[in-house]
């Protein structure tokens, strides 16, 4: 086998596993909804899987688009808020004051 062959096999190979994930977009970000929820189970969190469950998977044969940007302006104000909170203006506490659990 050549090297400009075996140079094309293996891109070939690369190009199919990308078209391969690709076509599992949408399982990996539901699968991305329940892992956020599973490691930060908070009020802000659950958003994500209930919508999941209670529209898009409902959805046939696959959710709109408009539900996609809904969510992702959802993730965009959540992470906002987040870092926002994180900022040294609003994170007022001294070292001495930490709490240790």
């Amino acid at each position: 086998m050549s090297g400009q062959s075996k140079e094309y096999l293996q891109m070939s190979l690369v190009r199919l596993g990308l078209l391969a994930l690709a076509s599992q977009i949408e399982f990996i970000c539901y699968l991305a909804m329940v892992l956020n929820f599973v490691m930060t189970p908070n009020l802000i969190s659950v958003f994500l899987p209930l919508s999941m469950l209670f529209y898009a998977l409902l959805e046939n044969p696959k959710p709109s688009v408009k539900y996609w940007k809904v969510i992702i302006s959802y993730m965009t104000i959540v992470v906002f808020f987040k870092l926002t909170l994180q900022l040294p203006f609003f994170n007022q506490m001294k070292p001495s004051e930490e709490i240790y659990v």
